[in-house]
């Protein structure tokens, strides 16, 4: 019952935290959250099976800066990212990829062509894709520039601050709910339903896998 309740509270529309979920369900703090990162991590290999076919954009960002802050002032914690989507035929960015460059943090540094390139080769599929990539500031396709604003301001007013090791698994939970939620028109029964379809697809993790797991290569250490 109480797993229900969280992969119920998980689906709310910015998530909620270990703290939140231990109070409602009234559990443990470190129950909540293993139970809530045993759900990212399903999240996390479910999304690497899907890769982005069609009309794919990529680009070159960063996460982690504030869109209304002055932008002369430094953004020395905004973490490069590589960003990719399919396309709507309205030319809006429908399922979303958001992959850290975990090296490189701070104003003025951003995923060179090598990493842009594996995000490609690893997440999109080639056959079946034409894409278009934006790696200069200036060409940034800007409706996928604003998701990625958008997973920002979302996973800060939930989780406040989060730290390097596991904000790619807190990434994939914003990507995968914002297409569990467009997808099912954002009713619950439906995407509770399709959540508990990828629980049951990915074996179960335990605390001692999840704390040690090896993480996703990260692109810039790719061949």
């Amino acid at each position: 019952m109480k797993w229900f309740q969280a992969l119920e509270l998980f689906l709310l529309p910015d998530g909620i935290s270990a703290m939140r979920l231990s109070q409602v369900i009234r559990v443990t703090y470190k129950t909540a959250w293993l139970m809530l990162h045993k759900i990212r991590y399903t999240l996390g290999e479910c999304d690497a099976r899907e890769l982005l076919s069609g009309e794919v954009k990529v680009n070159c960002d960063h996460y982690g800066v504030d869109q209304f802050r002055h932008q002369r002032l430094p953004h020395s914690f905004a973490t490069a990212v590589v960003a990719g989507c399919t396309v709507t035929e309205s030319g809006e960015p429908e399922q979303v990829k958001i992959h850290l460059v975990s090296q490189k943090r701070g104003d003025g540094v951003q995923a060179n062509r090598h990493e842009i390139t594996t995000f490609i080769n690893r997440y999109v599929d080639a056959h079946s894709s034409v894409f278009q990539a934006f790696p200069l500031a200036f060409r940034l396709y800007l409706p996928l520039r604003r998701v990625v604003r958008t997973a920002w301001e979302s996973l800060k007013s939930t989780y406040v601050a989060l730290g390097i090791k596991y904000l790619q698994a807190y990434l994939n939970e914003f990507t995968v709910r914002r297409r569990l939620r467009q997808f099912q028109s954002g009713e619950m029964q439906q995407m509770l339903l399709e959540l508990l379809h990828m629980c049951m697809e990915i074996p179960s993790i335990s605390y001692h896998q999840l704390i040690t797991q090896k993480k996703h290569p990260q692109l810039s250490t790719a061949a």
